[in-house]
């Protein structure tokens, strides 16, 4: 394809062997761990939202509708700005999106308005859309080319790693250490009730303002940080003009295609059961759960009903076998072709 050949030129042109690209690396490698933390935080929100603002489980779920919408809407608009700014420009703006998507947590927590926390979770995935779209190709360039691909693994570690930490922080900063029983919950008066949801609803702005925080801090570092220019976008424009010149579409490609078919499945799943696993292991009312992990054993005991914390436990679990099994496709691609595995 006309791309590949212009893509190793210019990595190779970014290249400077006597630079030490430790630091710009690191850096942008936070983004990673980053967008996780912020992503994996709405498998929090779904079940706390739901009570502080009396929510149906199809109504929690929006919080997840509401963010990947942002992915779908402007992923493709992240693209052209960032072509028009400059991919670090566009790290920046996507840092200062979330942050403000964060900032937007006060009031919406403030006034209770599920809309407004749903505007909120879109402009942070836009922002982290603006992310995703540059960040990859800085790790590519942050170093030697031959090593490009080792790098991005690292990268997608961070990621995985930050898709197991961000239900284990969420938990302890956003939900309650003891829970109202529904029983208690039939005793109080209407005034009382709009306090206890107002209540659990600001529990969120002091974790959100410090996410903002996060992001407007590693902005500021990616903003003075020797971050080097990607050439020509990493693809040569007269490429481009000649692939499309030639009528060639990448719809042709069958297993492209089905790729994306398989990604929309896979993400739907991965989501959707992140999404529930607290309100299902609520539902279950089980009261001694333990865990056997090869020699390992683990009990955990949850008293009469299962809390929100202890049911979050089992959310940063599920993403930890989710990052195992990433790791050992990774490994498994190099000992079997792809398209088998």
């Amino acid at each position: 394809m006309a791309g590949v050949s212009s893509t190793s030129q210019n990595l190779s042109a970014n290249y400077d062997p006597n630079k030490n690209y430790t630091v710009p690396l690191t850096v942008v490698t936070t983004l990673f761990f980053m967008w996780a933390v912020a992503t994996n935080l709405n498998d929090i929100l779904i079940p706390h939202l739901k009570k502080a603002c009396d929510l149906t489980d199809f109504q929690s779920s929006l919080v997840q509708s509401a963010f990947f919408m942002g992915y779908f809407l402007l992923s493709l608009p992240a693209g052209k700005v960032i072509k028009k700014v400059g991919y670090k420009n566009g790290i920046l703006i996507g840092l200062i999106a979330c942050a403000a998507g964060a900032l937007l947590f006060v009031p919406a927590a403030s006034t209770r308005m599920y809309g407004m926390f749903l505007f909120a979770l879109f402009v942070i995935a836009g922002g982290i859309s603006f992310l995703q779209v540059a960040a990859n190709p800085y790790v590519s360039v942050l170093g030697n080319p031959a090593t490009a691909s080792s790098r991005l693994n690292l990268a997608q570690a961070f990621n995985s790693l930050g898709a197991t930490a961000g239900p284990f922080i969420g938990a302890r900063l956003i939900l309650a250490e003891v829970e109202k029983t529904a029983e208690e919950l039939k005793t109080f008066t209407p005034e009382q009730m709009d306090a206890y949801r107002l209540s659990e609803a600001s529990m969120v702005i002091v974790p959100y303002i410090g996410l903002a925080g996060v992001f407007l801090a590693v902005a500021a570092l990616i903003y003075f940080s020797n971050l080097p220019k990607i050439a020509d976008d990493l693809i040569e424009e007269e490429d481009l003009s000649k692939s499309a010149e030639g009528g060639t579409s990448v719809l042709q490609y069958k297993h492209l295609v089905m790729g994306v078919a398989a990604i929309f499945l896979y993400v739907g799943a991965e989501v959707g059961i992140g999404s529930f696993i607290i309100r299902y292991m609520q539902f279950l009312k089980i009261d001694d759960i333990k865990i056997e992990i090869f020699e390992l054993s683990v009990n955990v005991k949850v008293g009469k009903v299962i809390t929100e914390k202890n049911a979050a436990f089992f959310v940063s679990l599920y993403m930890f076998f989710a990052m195992i099994g990433r790791f050992l496709g990774s490994y498994l691609m190099q000992k079997i072709q792809p398209n088998k595995i």
